[in-house]
């Protein structure tokens, strides 16, 4: 299996549609502006989940540790954005487990007054 990319939703004044995906048993991707949040909603009774997201930049041929992200069972978490020169233009993450847990992503543009 492969990670399974996800679209961002612009967000903009009339509102955005907020429907959430299934988290991908081998991860997912969005496109990464530096300008993207992320939303998890973990449904799972009791148990967390934590989610790794991949960093792409080494640092005098040293790799930057992955961000990771801890959901608690039925709670929700929103994190961003994410620098391209760190995350890579494409971010990727993956799960200690998908079940009960969706995502949606979120990309923030100037204020168009």
């Amino acid at each position: 299996m492969a990670v399974v990319p996800i679209t961002a939703a612009v967000v903009i004044k009339t509102g955005v549609d907020g429907a959430p995906a299934a988290a991908a048993a081998d991860g997912n991707s969005v496109g990464n502006n530096g300008k993207i949040f992320l939303r998890f909603v973990n449904a799972h009774a009791s148990e967390a989940r934590t989610v790794t997201f991949d960093a792409t930049q080494t640092v005098d041929g040293l790799a930057v540790a992955d961000r990771t992200l801890s959901v608690p069972a039925l709670s929700e978490r929103v994190i961003g954005p994410f620098a391209p020169s760190v995350f890579g233009t494409t971010l990727s993450w993956t799960y200690s487990s998908e079940a009960n847990l969706t995502v949606k992503a979120f990309s923030f543009t100037a204020n168009p007054n």
